[in-house]
């Protein structure tokens, strides 16, 4: 994670009055001119009372608001990143039907799945850090977490990277 890019997007960030605007921005800076999508991740988050700064956060880190994006091998898809190999697991936990992984690459369905799998995670761990440790996992490694309490590095230093990047956003906002 290039934190001295994140932290360049927030520099640039126009003068915002809320978190909708800076979610709509992050979306344009991708290329994406789609609000209705940056109210989604609004909407959705505050529904269940998870911050939208911190989805936003995340999906800037793992896909930079391209719903398109694939990655790896595995394969990663969509907005969250998720496992191709994944997919029917994460929609179990959050509650979402499975539509198969091509709907990973379709920003409603990523979006729900994304934010009600992060609202599952909460509720197991009950802690922003290990919630947001869990959602950049593998089967593999979610499970190997589960037992031993312990991440890889690399998912320790992007989830580090997600929430300095919302506290910076938040920091902006509060500007």
């Amino acid at each position: 994670v290039n934190m001295e890019q994140l932290m360049s997007t927030v520099s640039r960030l126009p003068e915002v009055a809320d978190e909708f605007e800076i979610v709509k921005y992050l979306f344009q800076q991708a290329g994406r001119e789609a609000p209705e999508v940056a109210s989604k991740v609004v909407l959705w988050s505050e529904q269940l009372s998870i911050d939208p700064l911190l989805i936003a956060s995340i999906i800037q880190v793992q896909s930079g608001f391209d719903w398109s994006s694939k990655s790896g091998k595995p394969r990663q898809l969509g907005l969250f990143q998720f496992y191709q190999a994944d997919g029917a697991r994460i929609a179990g936990a959050a509650s979402v039907t499975w539509a198969g992984p091509e709907e990973l690459l379709t920003p409603g369905y990523s979006l729900r799945l994304g934010i009600r799998y992060y609202d599952s995670l909460m509720r197991e761990f009950n802690d922003e850090r290990k919630a947001t440790m869990a959602m950049l996992m593998s089967s593999a490694e979610l499970s190997s977490y589960r037992s031993r309490g312990r991440a890889p590095g690399d998912i320790v230093s992007r989830a580090d990277a997600i929430l300095k990047f919302r506290a910076a956003l938040k920091k902006r906002l509060s500007e």
